[in-house]
């Protein structure tokens, strides 16, 4: 993977990695009979509230998580959508509501899973931590962090 080095490119990243994380996550709902999915089998299966991340974000997470965001402890990204770890991360919750909200009691386990990522994502030391939301005549930032360098394994490491 290459550093993206502008916006076109980071943007073409960030819908690259949402495809990749739309297909992954559509070939474990075919195998792990998640309801809603193909795989779960049964003529009534229930319909989604949100039919994608960002309408359960804005419909639902910012609705009733936002009021944490202070922009001392916790931090929010204007742009959540171009850091590959949120879209992953709200990717997984949305997911995850959407499940639990059909059992007696799957928002207590959700609630927890929840928790961990807010702080990861929110946190002051999670992924928007130098992002911040705008707030009177404070403009809104979006900094997107680097990419950790790594260097290519050699021929045939990966083959057993």
């Amino acid at each position: 993977m290459t550093i993206p080095t502008g916006t076109e490119e980071l943007a073409a990243q960030v819908q690259l990695l949402t495809t990749q994380v739309e297909e992954l996550t559509w070939r474990l709902d075919q195998t792990s009979g998640v309801p809603g999915s193909a795989g779960h089998g049964g003529k009534d299966e229930p319909k989604l509230v949100f039919n994608t991340v960002e309408e359960w974000v804005t419909g639902l997470f910012l609705q009733m998580f936002s009021w944490r965001v202070d922009g001392q402890r916790w931090f929010w990204c204007d742009h959540w959508w171009l850091h590959a770890e949120a879209i992953w991360r709200l990717e997984l919750l949305w997911r995850g509501w959407e499940a639990a909200r059909l059992q007696p009691t799957g928002m207590s386990a959700w609630s927890m899973e929840l928790d961990h990522h807010l702080r990861e994502l929110c946190g002051d030391e999670g992924t928007f931590r130098q992002c911040r939301s705008a707030e009177g005549d404070r403009r809104a930032r979006h900094v997107t962090p680097d990419v950790a360098p790594a260097q290519p394994a050699p021929g045939g490491y990966w083959q057993v």
